[in-house]
């Protein structure tokens, strides 16, 4: 083990976390402080969480001999952790470091707890430095929920702490958050108050979007580049105005516009979220609703019936719960968020793909999703719940606690995103 420190004060939006005897420090964004305990049976030298957004990292430090090739060890590490806390190791794929930085070796993965709330994601970034006769090897864990943070926004985290790993004495932290005109500078993603003012001028000029999840999907893609907010993007724009063009050309001289403004990979994140924010906040074209998530079996003897939480194309949220030849119901407004986490989650679960491929016995509570699309037609997904669609299942059973307290669910869940405002049952 080693001893850690931590420099600054709690309200330092960035501060220096250091083991002064090993000469290594590492600087994390997001107000850090340092907590306490050691959680799920993991062991960390030091463990801090973020101020500005619900996440904790974990740091430690091992010593192992110098016998075998260092990556080949980081990858194994790194495949250990996985192995042992993942829910699935086919979906979480262990990778080399594209860049080790300060360090010799590295490797990395994100996967999804096994022992924990299905939503609760785990990053371990594995990163071997040799010494006389051995390596240190460092554990650096992320744990974040898909509910409260998105891939978009996990892409705009991860690169603000990849590239601040050091080695060698240093006081102050370096300035992790270039200036941008569309980004702010801050561990949770947001845009500046010019970017906000561009979105929704955007979206009164896009009426209609078209191919918006695979829109997304390709956003998604370039706000998780392996690159720190400093580095410039390079030809990465004329890739993705080129990859945009060909999948939407009817909404890409709007959604494109302001594209030549990013110089870094901090312009180009805000960039991605003020996208996917106007291609997801979008009204169905279909009166009625723009989501339907369906859980349970109304005609089931036990258990909690059944519930189906409709978002509609006003942000009114209705929640109908039915449980044996009796219903109630509940309206809300849908906060911004419900948009954006739908969007990234219809993704990542490559909706219309079924949830599960399991048989269950007759009565078994299964959930179904319906979205309609711009052609007028209505994609549907069901079966059984599974991890594919955990985050939009998550969200859903969310906003029913957030609109019915313990009435549908039978308890009620802790509120670290907030879903929606102004509930009330009608009926």
């Amino acid at each position: 083990m080693a001893t850690f420190e931590i420099l600054g004060s709690d309200h330092d939006e960035t501060r220096l976390v250091g083991a002064p005897a090993l000469g290594y420090s590492l600087a994390l964004a997001g107000h850090p402080h340092v907590i306490e305990g050691q959680p799920d049976g993991a062991k960390y030298d030091i463990r801090i969480a973020l101020a500005d957004l619900p996440v904790q990292h974990g740091l430690r430090f091992s010593e192992m001999p110098d016998q075998m090739n260092a990556q080949a060890l980081a990858i194994s590490l790194a495949t250990a952790y996985r192995n042992t806390r993942a829910t699935s190791s086919v979906e979480s794929i262990v990778e080399a470091l594209p860049d080790a930085g300060m360090f010799d070796a590295g490797a990395h993965v994100l996967y999804a707890r096994k022992d924990v709330d299905p939503v609760q994601m785990e990053y371990v970034w594995v990163a071997i430095h040799r010494v006389p006769d051995k390596y240190l090897v460092l554990y650096h864990t992320v744990r974040f929920r898909s509910a409260d943070v998105s891939m978009i926004a996990w892409g705009h985290l991860r690169g603000s702490f990849i590239a601040e790993h050091a080695w060698g004495a240093r006081e102050t932290p370096p300035a992790i958050w270039p200036a941008s005109s569309i980004t702010r500078a801050s561990a949770k993603l947001d845009l500046t108050d010019t970017a906000w003012v561009d979105a929704k001028q955007k979206a009164t000029e896009i009426e209609q979007p078209t191919a918006a999840l695979d829109v997304v999907a390709l956003l998604r893609d370039e706000a998780l580049a392996y690159a720190s907010p400093r580095a410039s993007v390079g030809d990465a724009l004329v890739r993705l105005r080129d990859r945009i063009t060909n999948i939407a050309p009817s909404i890409s001289s709007v959604l494109l516009r302001n594209l030549d403004d990013c110089r870094t990979f901090h312009d180009l994140r805000g960039w991605v979220w003020q996208s996917a924010w106007l291609l997801s906040d979008r009204p169905s074209r279909i009166p009625g609703f723009r989501a339907r998530f369906s859980y349970g079996n109304p005609y089931a003897p036990f258990g909690i019936g059944a519930y189906t939480v409709t978002v509609g194309v006003d942000d009114q949220i209705d929640l109908l719960h039915e449980q044996g030849g009796k219903q109630r119901r509940w309206i809300a407004r849908a906060e911004p968020v419900v948009a954006t986490t739908l969007a990234a989650g219809l993704v990542s679960s490559n909706f219309p793909a079924p949830p599960s491929v399991l048989v269950g016995r007759p009565g078994t509570s299964g959930i179904a999703i319906e979205v309609p699309r711009a052609d007028g037609t209505i994609e549907r997904a069901s079966g059984f719940p599974s991890p594919n669609y955990r985050d939009v299942s998550t969200m859903f059973t969310h906003i029913v606690s957030q609109m019915s307290g313990d009435s549908v669910l039978g308890f009620s869940l802790p509120v670290d995103t907030r879903y929606v405002s102004d509930a009330k049952e009608i009926s």
